[in-house]
């Protein structure tokens, strides 16, 4: 078990490293920093939540985390996938801010934003509807990012075979 939990702070060090570099005029680079970055947020919070004996909490977010590192390294690999990233990432917070509801002081604010970006959402939602931004299934994100297409079966299962969450 020891020699996981040094892998895994080895490859946790190694991402943060990345993030930390100075490449402001790449974006793509930029990208892949922040898809870094937040994988490393999210292993962070799977630590937490197991030094706190919340497993099931635990386990939502390594779906989180594994989902994270699939599109990263799906990006890594495309720099020309970049733009659907981006629009992806626009389409995500336009649906938000479509169907969610948020208390009185702030409706008239949003109802205002809805309408300014109504035309938009349906544009991205003619490219995008349900499909994932890199618009691979499951199994071909997964074969892409360079895993076992046996990952689609159980993700938390092929990261504790992976070692990538250490399981004590």
């Amino acid at each position: 078990m020891r020699e996981e939990a040094n892998e895994s702070q080895q490859l946790y060090e190694i991402t943060k490293r990345v993030t930390e570099l100075n490449r402001a005029n790449n974006p793509h680079f930029r990208a892949v920093q922040a898809q870094c970055a937040f994988a490393n947020e999210i292993y962070l919070g799977v630590l937490e939540l197991c030094a706190k004996k919340n497993g099931i909490a635990a386990e939502a977010l390594v779906r989180t985390l594994f989902e994270t590192v699939v599109n990263g390294a799906i990006l890594a690999k495309h720099r020309e996938k970049l733009p659907d990233f981006i629009r992806h990432g626009k389409f995500t917070q336009l649906r938000v801010l479509h169907f969610t509801d948020p208390p009185e002081p702030f409706r008239a604010k949003r109802d205002k934003l809805k309408k300014a970006t109504d035309a938009e959402l349906q544009e991205l939602f003619k490219e995008f509807k349900d499909t994932r931004w890199h618009k691979l299934s499951t199994k071909d994100s997964f074969v892409e990012a360079g895993l076992s297409p046996a990952c689609t079966t159980n993700t938390t299962d092929v990261l504790l075979q992976s070692r990538m969450v250490n399981p004590t």
